[in-house]
């Protein structure tokens, strides 16, 4: 193959390989160079010139120019692995994390990835959680997912295995590693890395294959975890948790943040109460975060459509003319052009039936 030949998305596989190199320096140097492929004949001067990387990190590239048939080999394997190279020149690179802040230029993907037309709720928490942090996150993955919601985590010990776990057997739930996409950490979690890759879901990372869990890489994926997500929801953490880097993400990134409040003697619950004080919102069941996310709202419009399929047409007719406001039942009459005998007889029906409460003396109004 001529170097010209040589496409930018195998040239961006060709700089995440690099050691050294992160999203912010391969951004930087596709936009600066084009096409990519000059990078594959470019000398030390040039490279210089643009001071785009560090001097480390220019050696590190002239070392791997003479790698570059070894690297092409690695390349063709991830088909023969089953692991995709997604970067953000293709269509399905998640449109979130075109948005945030040094998005990754390139993800190795097990499975799925994301649907972009479905809600994501990331959760997050200790890895030595207690037993009420684990049962809480579980339920509320659980009760997400089987409203559609997709559960997004790191595949840790504690909160994010917790949540994994809940997902998967009512929804999708995708993890976002730290260490290559190869290496199931915590070993632990091996079976929960297996199924969520098969059953619909996904692991992926930014780093390359054999890459270890290194402690530097994980507050930096946690900006994937929060850039995939609609809403951050944090478990148990402790005042200096991991996971408020991924909330600090979620603030930069525009994302709404909910809380699962605690004791306050509590040393696993004092990062949610404080980050509660400093404005987030409180986890107090799935379904407000639901009800933030639309879910709810949306399924209640079409409870009420149902509903009004099954009434009868005077019934309809009134039932039409309410709001959740309520009405004067003269207003009501006049609304709908009929007598009071009618009407109040109709409208104790709709009361039966749970559509409609009088809220005083003569007052009618739709039930919320």
């Amino acid at each position: 193959m001529q170097v010209q030949d040589i496409s930018d998305q195998k040239m961006l596989f060709f700089l995440s390989e690099i050691p050294g190199f992160g999203a912010a320096s391969i951004q930087r140097l596709y936009e600066k160079i084009k096409p990519l492929s000059r990078l594959l004949h470019i000398e030390e001067k040039e490279l210089l010139e643009f001071e785009i990387l560090r001097r480390d990190q220019i050696h590190a590239l002239l070392l791997e120019q003479k790698n570059w048939l070894e690297i092409e080999e690695r390349y063709q394997e991830l088909t023969e692995r089953k692991i995709a190279f997604v970067t953000p020149l293709e269509p399905n690179y998640p449109d979130k994390l075109r948005q945030i802040h040094h998005p990754p230029m390139g993800l190795y993907v097990r499975g799925q990835l994301p649907k972009e037309e479905k809600k994501s709720v990331a959760i997050v928490g200790s890895r030595d959680a207690s037993e009420y942090g684990i049962s809480m996150a579980r339920e509320y993955a659980k009760v997400l997912a089987e409203n559609g919601v997709q559960i997004i985590s790191g595949l840790a010990h504690g909160v994010d295995a917790a949540a994994h776990a809940g997902a998967i057997r009512f929804g999708l739930s995708f993890g976002v590693l730290g260490c290559g996409i190869n290496i199931a950490y915590p070993k632990e979690n091996y079976t929960l890395y297996e199924k969520m890759a098969k059953d619909g879901g996904g692991i992926m990372s930014e780093y390359p294959l054999g890459t270890s869990p290194l402690g530097k890489n994980f507050p930096i994926r946690n900006r994937i975890i929060s850039g995939l997500s609609d809403i951050v929801l944090v478990i148990e953490a402790r005042e200096r948790s991991g996971s408020l880097i991924t909330v600090e993400h979620a603030l930069e990134q525009g994302k709404e943040v909910f809380a699962l409040p605690g004791r306050v003697s509590d040393p696993m619950s004092k990062g949610c109460n404080a980050l509660i004080f400093q404005g987030a919102s409180i986890a107090t069941s799935p379904e407000v975060m639901m009800e933030s996310l639309g879910i709810l709202r949306d399924k209640k419009l079409q409870v009420q459509d149902n509903l009004q399929d099954l009434l009868a047409t005077n019934e309809k007719r009134v039932y039409s003319c309410l709001d959740l406001q309520s009405k004067f039942l003269e207003d009501i009459a006049t609304e709908v052009n009929m007598d009071f005998g009618e009407l109040t007889a109709i409208l104790l029906e709709l009361e039966l039936k749970g559509l409609v409460r009088q809220v005083s003396s003569h007052y009618y109004a739709k039930n919320n």
